[in-house]
């Protein structure tokens, strides 16, 4: 797969080989649509044809993204007509709405009616929601083909700052979809289970990964503990994408049970995945967890395979195939920079950041094994400057949280003087627990450099997150900035 549309190629052979496989299919049973291969190829070039034409234009589209399978067919339609596609999360506020219309230059949107009426009132047209084919007659006019200026528009996670827009070709993404299904051998009788916002960069990769390899999809509208563990109970799922709160949720408390008959991979990535989630997922569901390291900028690029020879849990594994990584300073921990054919074209307005060797700078802190294999530390704008000595928060994070009363930890800066920081950390008790702030103190001692511990704690029972779980740092500081109470 060497051209732009390489995921509408995919999407052609799978419909020309196996047109009556299942290729999509919703979570509520007989009342959510199904798609066959044959169907969802005819509806995409279809509804496709008619964003191109009928609706006219060549501005990005807007597409409202809830976890169904019309919304996968509504952006395989964009790429199809040739559009820059901005997946946006359901329920985003207008005065957000308003300026993504703005940023990319947005002519179009599909949605439902709530979203649409957010929109501004400049926007050339709104379709709604319920014009999207979930079925379609397979014949498809020979004269029908995909434009070859299709890309895909991510934001950025926003974990430490505004997000910025990503632009990846439909080439970038066939390249991730075909190396994580090589990674992972898939194949045309795997079953995933899409529990992820499809506006994340992650989910959009494993959508890629799934049509390369011709695996069925089953999409469930955000994530519910109970709707996921009987999916992998009674649906056949072989391949569960997750996130480590979602990992955390399915195995806290639970009784050892027998592994889901057909379950051959569960996948961690989003957030780094502490060891405590991985060894008590283990426990409960009697499958090791497989790790992927990616980002909105290049997809996904290494995989931690359980079945690999040297698996290391703490470790994100090795780098795809055509993919480069490094760490500067070389020989030890320094920032992990990436090449890759999956790289993005820009930032929107903006060319790639790349250094004179075409590698990205991705503010990660890592260090790659002997084997190649990367383990990440850290994030270099997250490090603290304490009277002059860094402090790394994840490691202060990892230490804490194997405290028996924390359930998670979060260290953040509170401004000291006009000189110097310090930091604190936020805990989140276990169930049940009130954690005493003099004795986490005194934990943190036992294992820590004193200028690493914690000048102060603070006891809450929930974080800002992002949808797919991760901690929203900034949100977090800017409620830190309140007074002390206790600690």
């Amino acid at each position: 797969m060497s051209r732009t549309a390489s995921l509408l190629d995919a999407l052609r052979e799978r419909a020309a080989d196996r047109p009556e496989a299942l290729a999509l299919r919703g979570s509520h049973g007989a009342d959510s649509p199904s798609m066959d291969f044959g169907s969802l190829y005819a509806a995409c070039a279809r509804f496709g044809e008619d964003l191109a034409h009928a609706r006219g234009g060549q501005g990005a589209l807007l597409v409202e993204a809830p976890g169904q399978p019309e919304t996968l067919v509504a952006l395989l339609a964009g790429f199809w007509a040739g559009r820059s596609v901005l997946p946006v999360a359901p329920q985003t506020p207008h005065s957000e709405l308003a300026g993504l219309v703005e940023r990319v230059g947005a002519e179009s949107a599909i949605g439902s009616p709530a979203f649409l009426e957010g929109l501004p009132a400049k926007l050339r047209e709104r379709i709604p929601a319920a014009e999207i084919p979930t079925s379609s007659a397979r014949a498809v006019a020979d004269t029908s083909r995909p434009r070859a200026t299709a890309s895909l528009l991510l934001q950025s996670s926003g974990t430490g700052g505004p997000p910025k827009i990503v632009r990846r070709s439909g080439e970038a993404l066939g390249v991730v979809g075909s190396n994580v299904a090589q990674a992972l051998s898939l194949c045309e009788k795997d079953v995933f289970l899409l529990s992820i916002p499809l506006y994340h960069s992650y989910a959009m990769d494993m959508f890629s990964a799934a049509l390369v390899a011709g695996c069925a999809l089953e999409i469930h509208e955000g994530f519910v503990s109970a709707r996921v563990r009987k999916a992998l109970r009674e649906a056949e799922i072989s391949v569960w994408p997750a996130v480590p709160v979602m990992l955390d949720a399915l195995s806290r408390g639970q009784s050892p049970e027998a592994p889901a008959s057909a379950l051959r991979h569960v996948i961690s990535a989003g957030s780094p995945l502490p060891r405590r989630v991985y060894d008590q997922f283990e426990a409960s569901h009697g499958i090791r967890v497989a790790q992927l390291y990616g980002a909105s900028e290049f997809g996904s690029i290494t995989c931690g395979n359980p079945a690999s020879p040297g698996f290391d849990p703490a470790s994100v594994g090795r780098p795809f195939a055509g993919v480069d990584v490094r760490v500067d300073p070389a020989g030890g921990e320094g920032e992990v920079l990436v090449a890759a054919r999956s790289m993005m074209a820009e930032y929107l307005g903006e060319p790639p950041p790349l250094d004179g060797r075409a590698f990205l700078r991705t503010g990660d802190l890592g260090r790659l094994d002997e084997d190649g294999s990367l383990t990440l530390t850290g994030r270099i704008k997250l490090l603290i400057d304490v009277g002059g000595q860094k402090v790394n928060p994840l490691e202060v994070e990892q230490v804490l949280e194997e405290h028996p009363e924390v359930s998670e930890a979060v260290v953040v800066v509170v401004p000291w003087s006009d000189t110097s920081d310090r930091h604190r950390a936020v805990i989140i008790p276990e169930k049940s627990c009130s954690p005493d702030v003099g004795e986490l103190r005194r934990f943190a001692q036992r294992h820590l450099s004193a200028y690493k511990v914690p000048r102060s704690f603070r006891v809450r029972h929930e974080l800002p997150r992002s949808a797919t779980g991760k901690v929203l740092r900034g949100q977090l500081q800017e409620l830190e900035r309140a007074p002390e109470e206790g600690s």
